[in-house]
């Protein structure tokens, strides 16, 4: 009876070993160096600007150490990430150079969506990134996921962050919801 119970519990070890990589996917965790690519939500309202799926994410040079995080059509011009933790709170950063830039989310009252820079005077909100089912997530109440836009920088379109401040607002005609999923580097 004691050989049944024992064999019993290292079948239920070995099932709970065997499932182990799958609840690590489920929970979202990246590669240790990634690209970010944009995936255009199936139900994202009719964009009537550029392509905005499959696009990789990159820094768009704005000014001395700060960039405006803008996809592009081709990997080669794609930034490698990687999130960095601090106890339970990640910060994705990208390999520019010889330097890490953080990505943050810019804070703008009453906006129904907030630029994301790739820089290195990142603001408070670098931190509070995670990945799921979904691709990658900002750790924001306010948080309603992502949006390409076509946007004045680079002739690319750039990521924002849309939030619920303005829950009857829609995004622009240039815009499309997304989800950033990744890809191993």
């Amino acid at each position: 009876m004691h050989f049944s119970m024992i064999a019993a519990s290292i079948a239920a070890t070995a099932g709970l070993a065997a499932a182990a990589p799958l609840v690590e996917a489920r929970q979202g965790r990246p590669p240790a160096n990634f690209y970010l690519q944009s995936k255009v939500k199936s139900q994202s309202p009719k964009d009537l600007g550029s392509n905005k799926q499959d696009l990789w994410l990159s820094s768009y040079h704005t000014g001395a150490g700060l960039g405006a995080a803008t996809f592009f059509p081709n990997k080669s011009s794609a930034a490698v990430a990687s999130l960095n933790a601090t106890g339970d709170i990640y910060q994705t950063a990208f390999k520019l150079g010889d330097y890490e830039w953080p990505m943050a989310v810019q804070y703008g009252p009453y906006q129904t969506m907030e630029s994301v820079t790739i820089s290195v005077a990142g603001d408070q909100d670098n931190f509070g990134f995670y990945f799921n089912d979904n691709g990658l997530q900002w750790n924001y109440t306010e948080f309603t996921g992502w949006a390409a836009c076509d946007f004045w920088y680079s002739g690319s379109p750039s990521l924002f962050a849309t939030v619920s401040t303005n829950k009857n607002a829609d995004l622009p005609v240039s815009c499309s919801e997304i989800e950033l999923v990744a890809v191993a580097a």
